[in-house]
């Protein structure tokens, strides 16, 4: 775990000093330094993830055979192709995506996130990059999301839904993000939210197993990948359910304090976390909704540290003198809850196999 850590430091210690020169080029080399221990830790990695050898490795081996791979993105079935016209050595494929995903990712805190430093702290205690190193295919795919949704946000709907394909083409799923079409502007009834909740939690079932046997109808031949999803396959989580249910929660909090006129971006961000609670309970019955979640919790990155900028100036005369309804207590408990998960989920668990770290230079001593 130490490697993860000292990446980590590094990280936002370079983020740190790009906030504080003055020289434009020196203000982007630390930027992209920032980026850059999380690309070569992912980078250099071997046999670290549970898909590594399990799907990328085979496939790889494969294709460089000249053998035909099912169930494979065409964009990612290009990007192998262009690393095996390199080398065949599989290395370079989980260098040039973890490249893609990291820069994509980091470019964006840059641009959007109100304070970069804590937009990496979430990024990692969030598990969102250990679970990268796993899920390498939808992370690049859910980076090009991320990178582009603000073309959703400002209302440039071609090149948003551009931007949506072309990450689908590196990992079908993306495409519920058209969902988000329905979250800009809409305010969801957070009273009617609850109590589809609830329903969900009493009917889940029921409900899935329709909606697995109508999807098992839909005759799309890139869909087939995920027949193995098509039953009740699920496992709650009392880890994810609290942590997604408490920045929902603070999410709300925030904004009934502060008396927030919702913006679009508001919207966005509060719906898509309303979407990522009601996957975590529909993961109960189908681990595919895990997936899906995925995709709406990369935004975390970004709103969690929106929302606390907001909270900051709140002025709310009957809370200010509360002392859990200050900024570092509220914002102290979101961390707590997510290196809660971090740490019981993939350190203890093991969960995505990130541990014991091993890299591409020792691997002739492992095998």
């Amino acid at each position: 775990m130490i490697v993860y850590i000292i990446m980590l430091l590094l990280s936002l210690i370079c983020c740190y000093y790009s906030s504080k020169v003055k020289d434009n080029n020196k203000k982007i080399l630390l930027s992209v330094f920032s980026a850059l221990p999380f690309i070569v830790v992912a980078g250099i990695r071997y046999d670290v993830g549970t898909d590594y050898m399990f799907r990328y490795v085979p496939d790889y081996i494969n294709i460089a055979n000249g053998n035909t791979v099912e169930n494979l993105e065409l964009l990612f079935y290009f990007l192998i192709r262009i690393c095996i016209f390199i080398t065949h050595d599989y290395w370079l494929l989980f260098f040039i995506s973890a490249a893609i995903t990291f820069s994509l990712i980091f470019k964006t805190i840059y641009e959007e996130s109100n304070n970069k430093l804590l937009s990496i702290f979430i990024f990692f205690i969030s598990s969102m990059f250990f679970i990268s190193l796993n899920l390498m295919r939808q992370y690049i795919s859910i980076a090009i999301i991320y990178s582009t949704y603000k073309y959703l946000i400002n209302d440039k709907y071609l090149k948003w839904v551009i931007s949506v394909i072309i990450a689908s083409l590196f990992h079908t799923v993306s495409l519920v993000f058209l969902l988000a079409f329905f979250l800009k502007n809409k305010k969801i009834n957070i009273y009617l939210y609850f109590v589809l909740l609830i329903v969900l939690i009493i009917f889940g079932k029921s409900i899935v197993e329709l909606f697995l046997s109508l999807f098992s109808r839909i005759n799309i031949s890139n869909l087939k990948k995920y027949s193995a999803y098509l039953s009740i396959n699920g496992n709650f989580s009392w880890s994810h359910f609290l942590v997604e249910l408490s920045i929902l929660l603070y999410y709300l909090l925030v904004i009934k304090l502060k008396n927030i006129k919702m913006k679009t971006i508001d919207i966005f961000y509060l719906n898509c976390q309303y979407l990522v609670l009601l996957f975590s309970v529909l993961n109960t019955y189908n681990e595919l909704f895990l997936r899906i979640s995925f995709v709406f919790s990369i935004f975390q990155i970004s709103s969690i540290p929106y929302f606390y900028i907001k909270n900051k100036n709140m002025k709310t005369k009957e809370y200010k003198n509360v002392i859990i309804f200050r900024e570092p207590i509220m914002i102290g408990f979101i961390i707590v809850m997510l290196s809660s998960r971090l740490i019981y989920s993939n350190i203890i668990k093991n969960s995505v196999d990130i541990l014991p770290y091993q890299t591409i230079f020792n691997r002739g001593e492992i095998e």
